[in-house]
């Protein structure tokens, strides 16, 4: 039974995969959607995002995690960085419809094949007593792998749709020809693009290692400075 204010006709094969659009909902362009938002609620997602590595350097290839307080979805994401004063979107091969993702691991060590590399996924919620062990919840970290881009600053554009997971595996598979990712987020001035720095990948390199490893310093505020005439 559909609620005061549902739409008499539905753009999907049955009434069985439509929402209740009941009053005060927005309606998107997609009737088939994951979020159901009623009365009073404002279709945006806001979730206080905290970039690991906000400064970023221009060469690309680092893996970049997003960090909310909640995601609707596992995934899958498509993540896009616009120049935030020209509105130039990255990447800008004309085939990449974002940014990639990080490889896959399984619990066996093994990565698994994916259909799309343009498919971004959250960690997945640790389940705790209660919880349904059939039902997969979004974890609160999603990650990305950073295209080359000029320097300069930039919007973070993450866009999503219904969750398919686990992602398939070939890339004719037709979830992936047919997907839409109907609804998005920006995050505005996200990431500042700075010229390559080898002394900023010397020290996330360095970090990596354990501590008691005898690597040098792991942050330009544990460099010794230099000392003397000149200096």
């Amino acid at each position: 039974m559909f609620g005061f204010g549902t739409p008499d006709a539905f753009l999907v094969p049955s009434v069985f995969d439509a929402v209740d659009w009941g009053f005060g909902d927005v309606v998107t362009e997609d009737p088939i959607v994951v979020l159901d938002w009623g009365f009073g609620d404002v279709p945006v997602l806001d979730p206080s995002i905290l970039l690991f590595f906000a400064t970023l350097p221009d060469d690309g290839g680092e893996i970049v995690s997003v960090q909310a307080d909640s995601w609707p979805i596992v995934g899958p994401y498509k993540v896009q960085l616009i120049q935030h004063f020209t509105g130039q979107e990255f990447p800008d091969s004309g085939v990449a419809p974002g940014a990639t993702a990080p490889l896959m691991v399984l619990g066996t060590g093994k990565v698994r094949p994916r259909g799309s590399p343009y498919w971004c996924y959250t960690d997945i919620k640790p389940k705790t007593q209660g919880d349904n062990p059939s039902i997969i919840d979004p974890g609160k970290i999603l990650t990305f792998v950073l295209p080359v881009v000029p320097p300069g600053l930039y919007d973070l554009v993450i866009s999503w749709g219904v969750q398919i997971y686990p992602p398939p595996i070939s890339d004719t598979n037709p979830l992936i020809l047919t997907h839409n990712f109907h609804t998005a987020m920006t995050a505005e001035r996200a990431i500042r693009i700075i010229y390559r720095n080898r002394s900023l990948q010397e020290w996330r390199i360095r970090s990596g290692f354990p501590s008691h490893y005898t690597v040098g310093a792991s942050l330009g505020s544990l460099e010794t400075p230099l000392t003397g005439p000149g200096v």
